[in-house]
């Protein structure tokens, strides 16, 4: 895997270390006020931004959108950065192509390419089997039958790598939120068997803090910076890092470390008694389980598609690109010639070229839905909402952590927290009834 993200952090890693207790990092601006296109063309989205993330103050993410409220036709040019045309270069790219197909009309439809004269190819069998200009008509025919051969073979090709795609990004976004659930469930485990106890106040604020560094180490493992400087920093600014932990921490697998942390603290305070044996088998599954999640969320193991398949795709998509647009071109020649270069003042050609853009464009888009939908896990909008998330559940540990803070008063009577008339099989109820 690489050792570094392709989108590196803009924050500075000399920040001011945050501190654990006092919550998440303080953002040093306010959050961008809503921009006019965002007001009126992207209201169907719901954003999710938080400050102090790994990308910056308050950086973007959807949510999640209505799809009732859409609108796809604007997208490509209200809002770039949520399609495969978020780059100007798909642009240009495309134009190029067109600009071939004029270039080829203007060179070919001339008088030396149809030395037989007007009509440029008769209509008797088709082209193929033209009785005038046989070259260049037989040559306007070939492209013609091996476009519709290309056509045919790469929808089933094509088709079959974009759902493979789709569900690739689907399944590291289920993997995520697996995740999440993984790190509210160990919290849950720890704070509730861990005891209420003002010795132990140290010990459970650690652990809480401990299945975050872990779960945030998942995260940058997913980024390409769980090592680097970068993500050291974002630690340290989240109040992660402790001093000494980041050199405990193993290299290429610094979360399962923080994993074998937890396990090994949870150990200790079953040999002195605080925990009993069922109680820490309890913890050691829910363990187990979100390090299975965390392991690695960009798995190229069993989650990439087969090089030679995308490899594939994409020589096959750029020669029906190619022989769509040389089609076109020698088409266009052979009426430029027959129409005497009054073709170029008709609606019909002007459409044309709008539809091989666009062809081009789609067949290309759809390809590249494999680099877009690679890793959900960056700073695009698109990508997951982290920042909040994550921030949500980190405020869910520091809160169990002092649970004396967060309890409600029904916890507080007898034969419920265990004050000194404590009945341990005994229910109370508001009317004084009892329930053994």
């Amino acid at each position: 895997p690489p050792s570094a993200s392709p989108h590196p952090s803009p924050i500075d890693p000399s920040l001011e270390r945050g501190r654990w207790v006092d919550g998440p990092p303080k953002s040093r601006r306010p959050p961008q006020e809503p921009s006019w296109v965002q007001e009126h063309c992207e209201d169907m989205l719901s954003i999710g931004a938080a400050p102090g993330g790994f990308w910056g103050d308050w950086k973007p993410h959807i949510f999640t959108y209505n799809p009732a409220e859409a609108r796809p036709i604007f997208s490509p040019f209200c809002s770039p950065d949520l399609t495969v045309c978020a780059s100007l270069a798909v642009w240009v790219e495309h134009f190029k192509w067109l600009c071939l197909a004029v270039a080829i009309a203007l060179i070919f439809g001339q008088p030396w390419a149809f030395p037989d004269g007007r009509p440029a190819c008769n209509a008797a069998g088709g082209r193929g089997d033209s009785t005038v200009n046989t070259k260049m008509c037989s040559l306007v025919w070939s492209i013609d039958t091996f476009k519709d051969e290309f056509r045919f073979l790469i929808a089933f090709v094509l088709a079959g790598l974009v759902s493979a795609t789709v569900a690739t990004w689907n399944r590291r976004r289920t993997d995520y939120a697996a995740l999440c659930g993984a790190a509210r469930n160990l919290n849950i485990q720890l704070s509730t068997i861990v005891p209420l106890r003002p010795e132990l106040a140290e010990t459970r604020a650690t652990l809480g803090r401990w299945v975050i560094l872990a779960f945030e180490l998942a995260m940058l493992k997913s980024r390409g910076n769980m090592d680097s400087d970068e993500g050291r920093g974002y630690l340290e600014r989240c109040g992660l890092l402790e001093d000494g932990e980041w050199e405990a921490l193993l290299p290429g697998d610094r979360h399962t470390t923080a994993f074998w942390w937890i396990q090994m603290q949870v150990r200790r305070l079953t040999d002195e008694g605080v925990v009993n044996e069922i109680w820490a088998s309890t913890i050691f599954g829910a363990i187990t389980a979100m390090r299975a999640k965390a392991n690695d969320m960009m798995s190229s193991l069993d989650r990439d598609l087969p090089y030679p398949y995308v490899a594939l795709t994409g020589v096959l998509v750029h020669i029906n690109i190619l022989i769509f647009t040389l089609w076109n071109g020698f088409q266009w020649a052979v009426w430029n010639y027959d129409t005497d270069y009054e073709v170029w003042c008709t609606p019909r050609l002007w459409f044309e070229m709008f539809g091989l853009f666009f062809w081009n464009l789609s067949y290309e888009a759809l390809y590249q839905l494999t680099g877009t939908l690679y890793n959900p896990f960056g700073p695009r909008r698109i990508d997951v909402a982290h920042d909040a998330i994550g921030q949500g559940i980190a405020a869910l540990a520091r809160g169990f952590a002092k649970a004396n803070e967060t309890l409600p008063p029904f916890m507080a009577q007898p034969g419920v927290h265990g004050g000194k008339e404590s009945h341990r099989n005994t229910l109370r109820f508001d009317n004084n009834e009892t329930l053994a």
